[in-house]
């Protein structure tokens, strides 16, 4: 009875151990990357970088690129963490952000009377300010160096 048991086991260990085949080596992503892909000194050692002028060519200028305002409000380089305000007086956080962006404001008084509800989360004070201009059908123009006059947009 001892042995018969012992086989079992025995047979039971062989199976677990040893009867299965041993598992294959994984493929080599290399080995499947199409040739294109291969290393290239020329594109990843900038010593030997190759620079070929692009000709008939025409840059495409944004408008948010030239405009004035967002020049002198990417100057403050200042991010607000959270901004939540409901049923604000434009004319007060407009002010609160040339407080905090160190630039003055003209506020006409149209544009003053209009209140704005807004959650942020996280941003610039460019994209804050452009987001209260936007929410209060507003828009905004450079008048000196650092001197915004906003007023309501004209349509």
């Amino acid at each position: 009875m001892f042995r018969s048991r012992y086989g079992a086991f025995a047979l039971l260990w062989s199976m677990a151990c040893g009867g299965y085949p041993e598992p294959q080596q994984p493929v080599c992503p290399a080995s499947v990357d199409p040739e294109w892909s291969a290393w290239n000194p020329r594109r990843t050692n900038p010593s030997k970088a190759m620079h070929v002028p692009a000709r008939d060519t025409v840059r495409i200028e944004s408008a948010i690129e030239d405009d004035p305002v967002d020049v002198l409000l990417r100057r403050a380089r200042r991010r607000l963490p959270n901004l939540s305000l409901h049923q604000a007086p434009v004319d007060e956080t407009l002010r609160w952000f040339a407080e905090i962006g160190q630039f003055n404001v003209i506020i006409s008084a149209e544009a003053g009377a209009r209140k704005v509800s807004l959650s942020l989360k996280n941003v610039s004070l460019q994209a804050a300010f452009r987001a209260v201009l936007a929410s209060a059908r507003l828009e905004a123009r450079l008048l000196a160096d650092n001197i915004i006059e906003v007023r309501p947009k004209s349509h």
